[in-house]
């Protein structure tokens, strides 16, 4: 099927044609039929041609504006009966597991080893259920503009480190699976919060598009801005992919692999609050099969910086004031 902004190129292009051929045949007509030269026309003639031109553009350009809108909700509502689909599926296994593994131990003696492990499952499916609630409200508050930002010192080493071990834990990776590269071990001003969210999106989705053999690099470097670039050997992005993958609800598919499942939300929320830091963020990949690589630039100043201790204070007095508001 074709885009909808190629379809609309098509008929306005058709539209214009029409017109030229259909002035030109008609004057000509009119010209052969009344026995008039055409320097004698008059402005009432010419005046008829144009505003029957006009209109059939008005008409030609409100079915194009149709067409796109209809386009443009049809893929909406794919994108959200999608969405609908993940977060179900999302919801049901972990609910599922959980209800299994509490008629286990209610019904069964078992031995400490044997309820440990049930307990470490609940645990693992009780933090998916979060990841995914965390992930919608972050989303909605994202599409409200009501994040709030809190600027602190912190270090952007023990960040990804903590990052990198959250995510091995939830898919029960090996420590060489994913690596934390730092350049340099300083502490840096910023959100710390809304970073830590972005760092946990890029990584499990890292390793949700790897194959059997996960290998994934976190490196973080600070020049003018702080840096962190996830690269993975998955499976890799089209240029057509890689213009959409930060769309809500958009999830990548190839026709080689397995559905992924998620609810389409982590990038659109890396790149919303990217954006809201101050920075962005943006994905390079080779194509199918060559893994992929997205990169994080957000101001940051260092502790000593006169503009750091400038954005903390202003940040502190921020959160006095809504204490304030509170009470």
């Amino acid at each position: 099927m074709l885009p909808a902004a190629l379809l609309a190129a098509f008929a306005l292009a058709f539209t214009i044609a029409i017109l030229v051929g259909w002035s030109l045949i008609f004057t000509r007509y009119y010209i052969v039929a009344t026995n008039t030269k055409a320097d004698a026309l008059g402005v009432g003639y010419w005046l008829l041609l144009v505003l029957g031109c006009v209109f059939l553009v008005m008409v030609v350009l409100t079915l194009i504006y149709l067409l796109v809108s209809n386009v443009r909700r049809s893929r909406l509502v794919q994108q959200q009966t999608t969405f609908i689909d993940g977060v179900t599926h999302e919801l049901r296994s972990p609910l599922a597991s959980l209800l299994l593994a509490i008629d286990t131990l209610d019904t069964r003696r078992l031995d400490d080893e044997q309820r440990a492990r049930f307990i470490a499952t609940m645990r693992d499916d009780i933090d998916r259920l979060r990841t995914l609630v965390e992930h919608v409200l972050a989303a909605a508050r994202l599409e409200h503009e009501e994040q709030e930002l809190d600027y602190r010192e912190f270090s952007p080493r023990e960040l990804g480190e903590e990052c990198a071990t959250a995510i091995r834990r939830r898919y029960k990776l090996p420590e060489r699976a994913i690596t934390v590269e730092v350049a340099d071990d300083l502490r840096v001003i910023s959100d710390p919060v809304a970073l830590t969210t972005i760092a946990n999106n890029l990584l499990d989705n890292a390793v949700k598009y790897s194959r059997d053999n996960v290998a994934v690099t976190m490196n973080i470097t600070f020049d003018d801005m702080l840096r962190v670039a996830v690269r993975d050997q998955g499976i890799g992005l089209t240029s057509a992919q890689r213009k959409r993958v930060f769309g809500r609800f958009y999830r990548v598919r190839h026709s080689d692999t397995a559905p992924v499942r998620g609810t389409g939300l982590g990038l659109y929320v890396v790149r919303a609050l990217a954006r809201r830091l101050g920075g962005d963020v943006d994905v390079e990949s080779d194509g199918q099969g060559q893994g992929s690589c997205f990169t994080l630039r957000v101001p940051a100043q260092l502790p000593s910086h006169p503009a750091a201790a400038a954005a903390t204070t202003a940040s502190a007095s921020t959160g006095e004031t809504r204490k304030e508001a509170s009470r």
